[in-house]
């Protein structure tokens, strides 16, 4: 912020106390506050005087604009959580499209290579459990340390299905709050 942006952002709080305002003071809001643009700083002011009559000062400012800076944050994650959410719920509407052991989705070029790499792999076309045949299922089998393996022996990694149902719980949870918090606004 500019001294002559502090002083602005002066004004509009000395409309509200009916502060002075020196020289000393602009120059001293300005150093206080270099991070926070003059728009920001206003906004501030205002929203202090919403709830407080105390007079405020560039640590309220500060305090105020981080609060808004992470509030814009957290709302652009959960706008991306909620498009993540949006996209799995549109991939798990069609879980023949997805490869049941690694989550990918199954297009020709995911065949391919699985073809190439893993005969064995349950999605490999003719493989029980195939898209060629889905109404087979891969049978699974106690690995060591009784973790479970592939068809074809190596053992399944990634996250666990208790971790992958966890995360869908966390993430289902967070689009009910985000759906919530956008019909309390409305």
């Amino acid at each position: 912020m500019t001294p002559s942006e502090a002083g602005q952002v002066l004004m509009v709080a000395a409309a509200y106390d009916n502060r002075t305002i020196g020289e000393t003071n602009i120059i001293a809001w300005a150093q206080a506050m270099p991070d926070i643009s003059l728009e920001e700083g206003k906004t501030a002011v205002i929203a202090h005087y919403r709830d407080e009559v105390k007079p405020i000062m560039p640590a309220h400012i500060r305090a105020i604009v981080r609060k808004a800076r992470n509030q814009a944050i957290e709302q652009r994650q959960q706008a991306a959580l909620l498009a993540s959410i949006r996209d799995r719920q549109t991939t798990a509407s069609q879980p023949e499209q997805v490869c049941s052991e690694c989550g990918l989705p199954k297009t020709r070029h995911h065949l391919s290579i699985l073809a190439k790499n893993y005969p064995d792999h349950p999605w490999t076309p003719g493989q029980p459990g195939s898209h060629t045949n889905p109404s087979l299922k891969p049978a699974t089998r106690a690995g060591r340390a009784g973790r479970p393996t592939s068809t074809h022996g190596q053992p399944l990694t990634g996250p666990s299905r208790q971790d992958l149902e966890a995360e869908r719980h966390r993430q289902i949870t967070a689009l009910n709050k985000l759906i919530t918090q956008e019909e309390l606004a409305a």
